[in-house]
């Protein structure tokens, strides 16, 4: 694993991404790292930033994610999964899910994890 040898070269923080909507994943995560505070930081997007995130994903931008079952939808079904991600990310924001959220309305991947640097004071 490679955990422990990150520990060994005294690594302070590490970022890592991926859901994390229910108690028992974050159990399951937490587990993983041993003899470690896991913070969970929630990164929040705007109706707006997530149709945009969307629509160009459908059209082979940003991360090419294997098997992205968003290319070649039509308008309509990607409007409707925008507004899904939309009331998802609602309902996180209202039960304030996570330690710590950022807005990434806007902001590079580079500025996002600067800003979950200072938080977690990195």
């Amino acid at each position: 694993m490679l955990w422990p040898l990150l520990r060994a070269a005294e690594v302070r923080c590490l970022v890592v991404s991926g859901g994390a909507d229910r108690e028992d994943t974050i159990r399951a995560h937490a587990a993983l790292l041993p003899g470690t505070t896991l913070p969970v930081c929630r990164l929040h997007a705007g109706p707006a930033a997530l149709t945009d995130r969307i629509e160009r994903r459908s059209e082979g931008e940003g991360p090419q994610l294997p098997g992205d079952e968003i290319k070649g939808l039509t308008a309509g079904a990607l409007h409707r999964l925008a507004a899904q991600a939309a009331d998802e990310a609602e309902t996180l924001h209202r039960a304030g899910v996570g330690d710590v959220c950022v807005d990434t309305d806007g902001r590079s991947v580079q500025d996002v994890v600067a800003r979950l640097c200072t938080l977690m004071e990195c």
